[in-house]
């Protein structure tokens, strides 16, 4: 009888071990859960604000490059008058005739 009462109680504790055992892994899990939705929260929320600085940084640029002040384009050109050109125009003539 006492032998069965030492097996009972045996039992009875290890029982009562494996319950705390459960509880403690039980607990880890809900702890280790809620910090991995910590940690996911932590991650959109700085998601959130880099792209929030970064769409910032780019209407910054925008803004500065619309509101620069712009100057005008340079004028062409003017192309070099050959002698073609002098004779068309009538001053060539005067200055053959001049020089002959």
């Amino acid at each position: 009888m006492e032998v069965d009462n030492r097996k009972n109680e045996t039992r009875t504790e290890l029982k009562e071990q494996d319950i705390m055992i459960e509880s403690v892994v039980n607990k880890s899990i809900v702890t280790l859960s809620e910090l991995r939705t910590d940690i996911e929260e932590i991650k959109w929320e700085n998601m959130r604000k880099s792209v929030l600085a970064l769409s910032a940084f780019l209407v910054v640029i925008i803004f500065s490059l619309e509101l620069r002040p712009r100057t005008p384009p340079p004028p062409p050109p003017i192309p070099p008058r050959g002698p073609t050109d002098t004779m068309a125009s009538g001053e060539g003539l005067d200055q053959m005739e001049s020089a002959t």
